[in-house]
C-alpha cells in the first residue's frame, strides 16, 4: 500500500474505528431514544437503517479497481460524510438543549393549556414536558 509501518497502518485503524463507530453508533441509540411515540419511532428506525444501508449501493463506484491500491476518491468520500454527519450530529445537539431549555423555563407551557392528561401524552415530543436526550 505505501513504504510505510505495516505498525502505522494498523495504528491508523484504531482511529478510523473511535471516529467511524461514534458517527455510526450514535443515531442508532439517539433517534429511537428521542421519539417517545411508538409509530414514529418505528417508521424513523426503519428509514434510518434503510438510508444507512443505502450507502452500499455507492460502495463499487468510488472503490473502483483502477483507484487501488490507495482508493483516494472512496476514502475522501467516506472521510467527508462521516465529517458532514459530525456536523449534523452536533447541530442536533445545540438544538436539543435548546429546545430543552426553552421547555425548562416554561416557554411552551401554552401549548398544553386546556389539555387533559391524555391529550398532553398523545403529543409525544411536542409535549413541553418531554426533554431531548443529549
Amino acid at each position: 500500500m505505501s513504504d510505510s509501518n505495516s505498525g502505522v497502518h494498523y495504528f491508523g485503524c484504531f482511529l478510523v474505528a473511535v471516529g467511524l463507530y461514534v458517527c455510526v453508533g450514535l443515531p442508532l441509540a439517539w433517534l429511537p431514544t428521542n421519539l417517545p411515540r411508538f409509530g414514529k419511532r418505528t417508521f424513523a428506525t426503519g428509514l434510518q437503517l434503510t438510508m444507512g444501508n443505502v450507502s452500499g449501493i455507492m460502495t463499487p463506484f468510488l472503490y473502483v479497481t483502477k483507484d487501488g491500491p490507495r482508493y483516494i476518491k472512496g476514502h475522501a468520500v467516506t472521510l467527508a460524510l462521516t465529517g458532514f454527519s459530525a456536523v449534523i450530529y452536533t447541530f442536533m445537539w445545540f438544538h436539543y438543549k435548546r429546545i430543552n431549555k426553552a421547555r425548562s423555563v416554561g416557554l411552551e407551557d401554552h401549548k398544553i393549556e386546556g389539555m387533559t392528561e391524555e391529550e398532553i401524552s398523545e403529543m409525544g415530543d411536542r409535549n413541553p414536558r418531554f426533554r431531548y436526550v443529549t
